[in-house]
């Protein structure tokens, strides 16, 4: 940036904090290349070059290489947790910090700021989540919470205003999962019945109870548990 007028003393003054500014990051989209679910850490490539000014005038778009093992951000706070498998290709929003964090990461506490490289790509921390147009959710609800697969199809968990909770492959699905501890109740009951021997009624409670294990009723859920 060059200001007409200005002496030449206050254009080199601007032009340096330009080449300052130019060189700080502050966030970026970026691709994966390469991640390790054990450390949570991913070879990540910003997908915007960075504008260096020409002597001539002008600016060159240069490409920002792969910034190696990038600490990934997942949802957590006290014991919990949500995570979910990254796979190259998928994409990722870089924030960079303002001073280096590793020697916090390695300790957690107060640590000192160590060389002043503000921006520095090397400082960059990934939150998954952000994607191009093209790859926009098509399971995302206006009105729901959903957690699942994205798609047609695909197991997702949707979490209503008025507290229903519908878990499986489709987004209406309306048969609500059996407890256990009643079904068991239920036969329990079935079992004490008394039935004349001529009843009919005899021949089905004897074959209803001969289906059916105390415990292991095939009408709870082996995957869902509710209370």
């Amino acid at each position: 940036m060059t200001v007409v007028n200005q002496p030449p003393l206050a254009n080199a003054f601007l032009r340096a904090v330009e080449g300052i500014m130019r060189r700080l990051h502050v966030a970026l989209p970026g691709r994966v290349e390469k991640y390790d679910a054990t450390t949570q850490l991913a070879d990540v490539k910003p997908m915007i070059p960075r504008l260096v000014p020409r002597r001539i005038g002008g600016y060159l778009a240069e490409s920002i290489p792969v910034i190696p093992a990038v600490p990934v951000v997942f949802p957590r706070c006290g014991k919990f947790f949500v995570s979910f498998p990254i796979e190259k290709g998928d994409s990722v929003l870089l924030v960079f910090c303002d001073y280096d964090p590793q020697e916090w990461r390695r300790t957690g506490d107060e640590v000192s700021p160590g060389i002043d490289a503000r921006g520095h790509v090397s400082n960059a921390v990934a939150i998954p989540g952000i994607e191009p147009k093209s790859r926009a959710l098509v399971s995302a609800s206006a009105t729901d919470m959903v957690i699942g697969q994205d798609g047609t199809g695909k197991p997702r968990i949707v979490i209503e205003p008025d507290g229903n909770v519908r878990a499986g492959t489709q987004s209406g699905a309306e048969d609500f999962v059996a407890l256990a501890g009643k079904v068991d109740a239920i036969f329990n009951i079935l079992a004490t019945w008394t039935v004349a021997p001529n009843d009919g009624g005899a021949a089905l409670q004897t074959a209803i109870i001969g289906a059916w294990t105390p415990g292991t009723s095939s009408a709870a859920a082996t995957k869902v548990k509710a209370d």
